[in-house]
């Protein structure tokens, strides 16, 4: 195979190496003269035929296959719990699985059901995917344009907020309540640190998230032990992810629900709010005893909404549904517009101050998954 000339080789300079040179293979893919990256995190797009039909998973055609659950990955090493076995292995994902338009980080991910080829020593390599039910995801970091998937097939969200240090950030709930409402995922708020609350702070709390908007609130202390039980009935059975700010107590808080897992902890700096350190470096699913797993996740200081346009966010606040429809301009954004009905419901007190700037900062973020480095 004859190399092209070097003007075309840097005018497909975004084809994979071994693409760049078939003139054969550019045609298929209908790479034209005027598509070219954009910028450096473009170059992570591959650019195929976006006619090409996805493949349709058919369980009987991966039957001879071992089915399990990816409980964690680091450095492209996959740990898999097989359902027949109990057996984790360690498994690489099959490269014909890695071609096609990708915009996630990565092409499998924690939580994800996957079927393996066995292969010796306890090694593995992943043939098929199973079509996702559920994900938790957000942009990536860096490459902004793609969508980094933290945990998929979670039922329940558990989100983990404290009292005393770190302070509680109705935000950062805010955000994962939308979240578990756009993708229908049953959301449980736990308030670790309880010893620690101000008089009256966790009876606030409770008032306006459980008994105004319906959402179940559970208070804990995981250091001392206290409101462990209801905890682990909620989490029996199910597919759980717990997430949270780092230093609220996930990891001990999941040392208390099934001990034995030795989860490593670490103090808070109270010097800078009580916010911890990242001792979750990785989303990890724990098996429980009892029944089901739960994803325990890196601490997130900022949780972007992944593929959610600024139009939907104020039907993902449950209270605000009543209001919606009734302003005075069918487009309004509920920030600055007269005749808003959502500011005329803060002013008179029957919409949460907090949970309407929530809202506002949430919309102010025109693209979530372009505009703002999370």
């Amino acid at each position: 195979m004859a190399k092209i000339k070097r003007g075309k080789q840097k005018k497909y300079g975004n084809l994979s190496h071994r693409d760049k040179f078939d003139e054969d293979r550019i045609d298929v893919r209908q790479v034209t003269d005027h598509e070219h990256m954009r910028g450096r995190a473009d170059r992570w797009r591959e650019r195929v035929n976006e006619d090409e039909l996805t493949p349709i998973y058919n369980p009987a055609d991966w039957a001879a296959y071992p089915l399990g659950t990816v409980l964690s990955m680091l450095s492209g090493h996959h740990y898999i719990r097989l359902d027949d076995t109990g057996e984790v292995i360690d498994a690489r994902v099959r490269g014909i699985l890695k071609h096609g338009i990708q915009n996630t980080t990565t092409v499998v991910s924690p939580g994800d059901r996957v079927h393996v080829e066995l292969l010796e020593e306890g090694t593995g390599s992943i043939v098929a995917l199973t079509p996702r039910k559920t994900t938790l995801s957000r942009p990536d970091p860096i490459r902004t344009h793609l969508e980094d998937v933290i945990v998929a097939n979670v039922e329940q969200i558990i989100i983990v907020s404290s009292v005393g240090g770190p302070a509680f950030w109705p935000e950062l709930v805010d955000r994962y309540l939308v979240f578990a409402g756009y993708y229908e995922l049953e959301p449980l708020i736990i308030i670790n640190k309880m010893d620690q609350a101000a008089p009256g702070e966790l009876e606030n709390i409770r008032a306006l998230y459980e008994e105004k908007l319906g959402y179940r609130v559970l208070s804990t202390s995981a250091e001392k032990g206290l409101g462990i039980e209801p905890v682990r009935e909620a989490v029996r059975g199910r597919s759980n992810a717990i997430v949270g700010l780092s230093g609220v107590g996930k990891s001990s808080l999941l040392n208390a629900i099934q001990p034995g897992l030795n989860l490593r902890v670490q103090a808070v700096n109270e010097t800078y709010g009580g916010e911890g350190k990242h001792t979750t470096r990785m989303t990890t699913l724990h098996p429980l005893a009892m029944g089901g797993f739960i994803a325990d996740t890196p601490g997130i200081r900022s949780f972007g909404l992944w593929d959610l346009t600024p139009e939907e966010v104020d039907y993902y606040f449950v209270e605000f549904r009543p209001y919606l429809g009734q302003c005075k301009f069918a487009n309004c954004t509920h920030h600055h517009e007269p005749g808003c009905a959502l500011q005329a419901a803060v002013e008179a007190g029957t919409l949460a101050p907090s949970r309407f700037d929530s809202y506002q900062i949430l919309h102010a973020e025109t693209d979530p998954a372009r505009e703002r480095p999370y």
